[in-house]
């Protein structure tokens, strides 16, 4: 028979207790932040070609108005990564990206902190990209959201615009 005090067997609960804490807090932290994209390609041949996308248009259909700029925003982000990517501005084939702006909250990063999932960022947009007469190439999706953290969670609502703009237009060069 197996002879243990109160004492060992408190202390080996209040180990078992912070295990599980420990457990719980990182998994907040794991799942605090999500971005989910998808890409459907309609006409594979056009995204073949040399093109540039020199025409972008981010439209705000959320329904609500904002105190910041959010089409503004987007617009500056996603030319940011099509610079970047070399998307943009190099000739050939004159591309328009249309977005739309179908969900944003700029969030609170106190209450995420305080309760995760409360106080949530969210960015969601849809995107098409048009050929040089209109016709539809490519659709694509993403969305990002923080839900979890604390101060490093602080201005999260611009840098949603940032990630967000990434996504698309990672997407756009894997569809190539």
């Amino acid at each position: 028979m197996v002879n243990i005090n109160s004492g060992e067997m408190n202390m080996k609960i209040k180990l078992i207790k912070n295990k599980i804490s420990l457990l719980m807090i990182l998994g907040i932290f794991v799942t605090g932040c999500a971005t989910t994209s998808n890409i459907d390609v309609i006409s594979k041949n056009a995204l073949e070609d040399n093109f540039s996308i020199d025409t972008l248009v981010a439209k705000n259909e959320t329904g609500k108005v904002f105190d910041i700029d959010i089409e503004s925003l987007l617009s500056k982000a996603v030319n940011k990564e099509l610079t970047i990517q070399n998307l943009s501005g190099k000739g050939g084939l004159a591309y328009e990206l249309k977005i739309s702006i179908i969900q944003y909250d700029e969030g609170n990063a106190f209450a995420r902190w305080m309760v995760p999932g409360m106080g949530k960022t969210i960015l969601s947009v849809e995107a098409v990209l048009y050929d040089e007469i209109g016709k539809a190439i490519a659709q694509s999706q993403a969305t990002r959201s923080i839900g979890a953290g604390g101060g490093y969670t602080i201005n999260a609502w611009s840098r949603v615009f940032d990630q967000v703009a990434k996504q698309l237009v990672d997407d756009l060069v894997s569809a190539r």
